[in-house]
């Protein structure tokens, strides 16, 4: 059965995808799957938190995941984004995961806020990184400590895009695009009749 149902956690996981993510693509993959309401298994990671802070979901807080290999059914993974054996967890990372940690108790999703460690005690693996990993007691310390603060929504960064823009921006975007498997034209930098397709898809 796919449900939990009103069962809590008793595991709280950590990971990272495979090799490098680029956030944008990562986050809007994530929700386009969720918009288009595709299984759980697409999605194996409960919640996805890219370097912003932001927290996104993955699978819905009440089904199976496919994050950690005979031990999905009753734990709950959570992936930070990122490539950890190079690069440290962001502050914004760090806060909005005992955030999510503390709400998580609140809500009944999981019975107690501290992570349980990482992909790495329970597969041959060096998820979540080793930067990632030496800040699980860290971030577990956060998590039992005084209510963490509600991650803001950060400012956009990017600028307006509309059909006849042109530049590096729309370049950028239909390199986004054709990331996702949206957009198949040329890299032109002009935001013309495919690329509104494509955004529009």
């Amino acid at each position: 059965m796919n449900v939990l149902g009103a069962q809590p956690h008793d595991e709280l996981v950590v990971g990272r995808p495979a090799g490098r993510a680029h956030e944008d693509i990562t986050c809007v993959f994530v929700q386009r799957i969720a918009r288009a309401g595709i299984s759980a298994s697409n999605v194996g990671h409960t919640f996805v938190l890219p370097p912003s802070g932001r927290i996104f979901t993955g699978h819905s807080i009440d089904r199976i995941g496919a994050h950690t290999g005979g031990r999905n059914t009753g734990s709950a993974g959570i992936c930070l984004l990122g490539n950890y054996e190079t690069n440290r967890p962001t502050p914004q990372q760090e806060a909005a995961l005992a955030w999510l940690l503390q709400h998580g108790v609140t809500n009944g999703w999981w019975r107690k806020p501290p992570l349980n460690g990482g992909h790495r005690d329970v597969k041959a693996t060096a998820c979540p990184g080793r930067y990632a990993y030496e800040r699980i007691p860290a971030v577990n310390a956060l998590a039992a400590g005084a209510p963490a603060p509600a991650p803001s929504t950060p400012a956009p960064r990017r600028p307006v895009l509309a059909y006849g823009s042109r530049g590096a921006a729309v370049g950028e975007l239909q390199t986004f695009l054709k990331a996702l498997g949206l957009y198949t034209g040329a890299i032109d930098r002009s935001y013309g009749p495919a690329t509104q397709r494509a955004v529009r898809a």
